[in-house]
């Protein structure tokens, strides 16, 4: 064991308090690649916390132990040791007792504990990114699995779905930020579109299809409300069904959405349709 300079670190681990969106999907990224993973992170009084298993695993531990009596988790590393108890805000670090922000949680049968306070026990930094709701972890000497990265999509993708969001819907309630990232995503996947968030955006096939793009809009930085609602309809969130289309009929100039394609619903100024 080698508890001395493991624990003078973590002695004095920050813990950065998260201005976040608990109903946000977080997540999680490992030297620039988002992660894959069955059971998602989320929030806890201000605290990220993580899948102990995924995170323990990526980051090289060589065990990770499950205690069914004592609801314990024990991650072993490099001759050092973790263990957290279940409900409990005390990590045991090589018989030597840190405090945690939060008490280590179990959820549908999965461990989670603060994502700070287990990578940087594990040697890794991280940095929280309030606008794209990711933790990022960086360390060196980590590699993938390819089957471990999660390539539904890219931070490029949030970036100009949540610029698109901005630029048309900046003023529209929650509900009708995530419609208009709807109407992009759903694009994406027809055949009348090109395959992509941002050609999708950019598309001049019959025109300019976005306003913002002509005006330059596009290009204004996002709030973090527009990335959240981006965010969450990159993750399956959907508001509008299988809509293409949308429009301000308050401020239209061009009807030929209104007269030619079936009218879905309403969501504050915008009409959606299919």
């Amino acid at each position: 064991m080698k508890p001395t300079g493991l624990l003078l670190s973590l002695a004095f681990i920050a813990v950065f308090s998260l201005n976040a969106d608990a109903k946000t999907p977080l997540d999680i990224s490992v030297n620039g690649s988002y992660i894959k993973s069955a059971a998602q992170g989320f929030i806890e009084e201000g605290t990220a916390m993580v899948p102990v298993r995924i995170i323990s695993d990526i980051l090289g531990c060589e065990y990770v132990d499950w205690n069914q009596n004592t609801k314990t988790v024990t991650v072993g590393y490099d001759n050092n040791e973790i263990q957290l108890t279940v409900d409990s805000k005390d990590a045991v670090l090589n018989n030597s007792v840190v405090k945690m922000p939060v008490k280590t949680m179990l959820v549908n049968d999965t461990s989670y504990a603060s994502v700070k306070f287990l990578s940087e026990a594990l040697g890794a930094d991280v940095s929280w990114d309030e606008k794209r709701h990711t933790v990022n972890i960086t360390k060196d000497g980590i590699e993938l699995d390819d089957e471990l990265i999660n390539d539904a999509y890219t931070t490029d993708d949030i970036d100009w779905l949540a610029k698109i969001v901005h630029a048309e819907a900046q003023g529209e309630p929650d509900d009708g930020k995530i419609a208009v990232a709807n109407v992009v995503l759903n694009r994406t996947a027809s055949n009348e579109f090109p395959d992509n968030i941002y050609d999708v955006i950019f598309d001049r096939k019959y025109g300019v299809q976005f306003t913002p793009v002509a005006n330059g809009a596009i290009y204004n930085n996002p709030s973090i409300a527009c990335y959240h609602a981006a965010k969450k309809a990159l993750n399956g969130h959907n508001v509008i069904g299988d809509s293409l289309y949308f429009c301000n009929p308050a401020i239209s100039t061009n009807f030929w959405i209104i007269n030619n394609r079936p009218f879905y619903k309403s969501i504050g100024n915008h009409d959606f349709y299919l």
